[in-house]
């Protein structure tokens, strides 16, 4: 058999060779590189450095404590005259958990307001309407619920929430907490020892004439200036066997009394506490 048209065969020609890599181009590109990562090496040791913490987690409550100092100077300061406040320490409120194997601890100082009875709602507006707009504050007054029902609320910055309320008729209470964050450095605690004979008078009067034994004697202070000298211990007479003023009290009931100036004494169960609160924070 003849095969008429035999098979026509195209020549192969092999793939040209690939041109050798331009040393300046590879040169470049190690260069475009290594600047890069150099650029993101300076970045993270900036942020750590100066860069601020993007959750409350990454700040400590001893870092916190300027922040809540600050807020509650704020407070003061928009609550205005007429007024008698007292603050607390800034103090441990209790342990957490921010995850399931790295604990925290939640801080908080406390300052309480003494105001006439039936201003305490009026005394909520004030400060919201005297807190920086950065904050955001906003009050709540719900129809039912009673007094203790009326709240406000805001934001410090540095995750720092306040809230106030209405702890009982004549007297608000305003918390600037931290919510749940690592300790860090252990917080420096307020003073604790005994003030001296001047600072403590006007308690003294108080716990004598309630027969006050063997009080405990602490004092805090805000770096803006305010301080309150502050007695507690367990009364023998109620608040009625308090002298009367020579001006009319801010607040006399059976279980909160305040005078001007800075005089609040509050019962809480058997316990009584007398404070002194002198000084004052620039707006």
């Amino acid at each position: 058999m003849t095969v008429d048209n035999p098979p026509r065969y195209v020549p192969y020609e092999p793939p040209r060779p690939t041109p050798p890599a331009d040393p300046r181009r590879r040169r470049v590109l190690v260069a475009v590189c290594c600047a890069w990562a150099l650029v993101l090496l300076a970045g993270g040791v900036w942020y750590a450095l100066a860069g601020r913490p993007t959750v409350r987690e990454q700040t400590t409550a001893a870092g916190a404590e300027p922040t809540v100092d600050r807020a509650l100077g704020q407070v003061i300061n928009a609550a205005g005259t007429g007024v008698v406040p007292a603050i607390t320490g800034y103090d441990e409120v209790t342990t957490c958990a921010i995850t399931p194997v790295r604990p925290g601890v939640r801080y908080d100082r406390v300052v309480f307001l003494a105001t006439r009875p039936g201003t305490e709602s009026g005394l909520l507006d004030r400060i919201v309407a005297g807190l920086p707009h950065s904050y955001r504050p906003s009050a709540v007054h719900p129809k039912s619920g009673g007094l203790t029902a009326q709240r406000m609320s805001a934001d410090a910055g540095d995750y720092v929430q306040i809230n106030g309320s209405v702890d009982r008729t004549g007297l608000v209470q305003v918390t600037a907490g931290t919510g749940c964050r690592p300790r860090g450095d252990l917080p420096a605690p307020d003073p604790t020892g005994v003030p001296a004979a001047a600072d403590r008078a006007a308690v003294q009067r108080v716990l004598d004439a309630l027969g006050v034994a063997s009080p405990h004697w602490s004092t805090h202070r805000l770096p803006c200036g305010v301080r309150t000298v502050e007695a507690v211990g367990v009364p023998r007479q109620a608040l009625d066997a308090l002298p009367v003023p020579p001006q009319p009290p801010v607040v006399e009931r059976d279980d909160v009394y305040a005078e001007d100036p800075g005089l609040l004494v509050r019962t809480d169960g058997d316990q009584l506490t007398v404070t002194l609160t002198t000084g004052g924070c620039a707006s």
